[in-house]
């Protein structure tokens, strides 16, 4: 038996916990789902969370919701682990620095998002340092690699100050001068 996908429309009718509930259900699925109905949810859920009248705990689930519909997208076009935890990265960061950091909550502590996020980066930054003044001369799959490199690590200097993992925190430094100079 087919699995229906519900609708967007219909799921903005929803609460946070009936269209996580969903999105699990499309997940065992996902090669099936319409085209963009993944990033439609994601897209449904960042609007939600960013809704500044909805209760704190409220905005932390539709942050969840975000997190499966991108790891849903994931699955379903076999994304780099440097895209999806890019869009990973922008959601969790995002409420880390509207609703604080929370190490009892994954989807609140910075120390969690920098560790899991910056082991996805399969260079040192002295390896991209070495390349990125030239960056302009390099193949189209360099540029790429850069600038996906960039978009993980973006959203990772906004809560560098919450880390508290001195090492941690010590391996965004070596970053923090290469991000604007990335493509």
């Amino acid at each position: 038996m087919a699995l229906t996908f519900p609708s967007l429309a219909h799921l903005a009718l929803l609460g946070p916990s009936e269209v996580e509930a969903t999105v699990e259900q499309a997940r065992s699925a996902p090669s099936t789902a319409p085209n963009n109905w993944w990033e439609g949810v994601r897209s449904l859920a960042v609007g939600r969370y960013q809704t500044t009248d909805t209760l704190a705990g409220v905005r932390v689930l539709w942050g969840r919701v975000a997190i499966a519909a991108i790891h849903g997208k994931r699955d379903s076009l076999n994304l780099e682990p440097l895209v999806w935890g890019a869009e990973e990265a922008n959601v969790r960061s995002y409420l880390i620095r509207y609703l604080g950091p929370d190490s009892s909550d994954s989807m609140l502590d910075p120390d969690a998002l920098c560790g899991e996020m910056l082991g996805m980066i399969d260079a040192l930054p002295a390896e991209v340092e070495r390349s990125v003044d030239e960056w302009k001369t390099r193949d189209r799959g360099a540029i790429l690699r850069m600038r996906r490199i960039k978009n993980l690590l973006t959203p990772l200097m906004a809560v560098r100050e919450h880390v508290g993992d001195r090492g941690l925190r010590e391996r965004l430094d070596e970053w923090a001068s290469l991000v604007p100079r990335l493509p």
